[in-house]
């Protein structure tokens, strides 16, 4: 039962995934189609915008970004050709609402550990949010309004994320920070200085980040205005402490931080006791804790939130501040709400945190989704299952139809299948 740890961190699909609230515009999602172009679909699987793009983006705030000219690299951004953006007008036809004169973003492999190239390559371009896009434009990335024009900044961006509660995470200097739109200059101003290894968005007012020693802080986003002195200097955000002994896990969700603790347990019958880790959950706003219990966990959604009982660490993640485990061993997956008592039982191999009313969760080695009580919107019948938003998950097609096994599809709310790739 993998749980990669760096990637956690990244939380480039996991938090943004269930972080971010449904637009109010359309969303449709864009696919590519059997001529290998790209369109978009409904949700009933009916064509909105036939094929007719190198690449797109699904929709972000009623916009969707396309690539014309580019060269087709299967699931990959090309990293050629222009990028525009597609939307309804006001008579509600769908057409080019922004020309194509944006460029691709150079592709970047990764190799392991190194963090300069992971930084690059997690970006979050071409997606609208707070009325901003980021988009890559003469060797570096910039911020447009919906109308296309470009936001004044001075920074030299190299790498930039969405918005979240009127904060971006951008790679500067070698370092990740956090930029924002100044109303009085009219610019994108560095809101908190870089200093980060990886980029974690504002879910609330806190983001869960790992400082340039690798150690991991909890942080509380900093308030901006003229009463705070002046509206275009960055500040330093506060740090937020546990409890004594503790050290935080995740960041903030339904008011809700993860944090670990050491707790004696007993390990035979002749008294003998060793310090085992575990995690419970410290209320930010009201201090109350659910004490540490569990061996691991996602985040509150719902109400709910899905923790592990009853398992052995694998290989461990040293880090100065903390030992991290990579996987885990054994053990059950189950629900519990903020008292930290069960409300559905430890009956599952994995699960996933609860995001637009469902949670994706393994059994038998198929993974299916569960609403709040517990009752299956799908029975298990998926290889791999994600979070849910804008009403579509996407999921990866199992042994139950041979045919398509192993082929991303797209689920709607109503436990339907409306796409399967061609």
């Amino acid at each position: 039962m993998k749980r990669n740890y760096f990637w956690l961190f990244c939380t480039c699909l996991f938090l943004l995934a269930c972080g971010s609230a449904p637009s109010a515009f359309p969303d449709y999602p864009a696919v590519p189609f059997e001529n290998g172009l790209y369109g978009f679909i409904d949700l009933d699987w009916e064509t909105v915008i036939a094929p007719q793009f190198a690449y797109a983006m699904n929709f972000s705030e009623g916009l969707a970004a396309f690539n014309v000219g580019g060269t087709p690299r299967g699931k990959s951004m090309p990293t050629n050709g222009k990028w525009g953006f597609y939307g309804q007008d006001s008579s509600g036809r769908f057409k080019i609402l922004i020309n194509p004169i944006f460029d691709s973003p150079p592709y970047i492999k990764a190799p392991p550990y190194d963090i300069d190239s992971v930084s690059l390559s997690m970006h979050e371009g071409y997606m609208f949010s707070g009325g901003l896009a980021a988009v890559y434009h003469k060797n570096e990335w910039i911020y447009i309004d919906r109308a296309g024009n470009p936001i004044p900044d001075e920074l030299n961006i190299r790498a930039a994320r969405r918005f979240y509660n009127g904060l971006a995470a951008v790679y500067l200097d070698g370092k990740w920070g956090y930029v924002r739109y100044d109303s009085a200059s009219g610019k994108i101003v560095k809101a908190i200085e870089p200093q980060y290894l990886l980029p974690v968005d504002f879910i609330s007012d806190y983001a869960f980040v790992m400082t340039d020693s690798k150690t991991r802080q909890l942080i509380r986003r900093p308030v901006f205005g003229a009463s705070k002195g002046n509206d275009s200097t960055a500040l330093q955000p506060q740090i937020v402490l546990p409890y004594d002994g503790y050290l935080f896990q995740t960041g903030v969700f339904d008011h809700y931080a993860a944090s670990r603790a050491a707790t004696r347990v007993e390990r035979s019958a002749h008294g003998l006791y060793d310090d085992v880790q575990k995690i419970g959950f410290l209320n930010i706003h009201t201090n109350d804790m659910i004490p540490p219990q569990f061996d691991q966990v996602g985040h509150f959604g719902k109400g709910l939130c899905p923790v592990l009982v009853g398992s052995k660490p694998g290989s461990t993640i040293e880090y100065p501040d903390v030992v991290d485990y990579a996987d885990f061993r054994g053990g059950k997956w189950g629900f519990i709400d903020s008292s930290g008592s069960f409300v559905i039982d430890p009956v599952f191999d994995d699960a996933r945190s609860f995001s637009e009313g469902y949670a994706a969760v393994k059994k038998n080695h198929h993974w299916g989704y569960i609403d709040p009580n517990g009752n299956w919107l799908v029975a298990p019948r998926f290889k791999l299952a994600g979070f849910f938003h804008n009403g579509i998950a996407k999921v990866k097609m199992g042994a139950d139809i041979l045919e398509y096994y192993d082929k991303e599809a797209l689920l709607n709310q109503e436990g339907k299948v409306i796409w399967i790739e061609p």
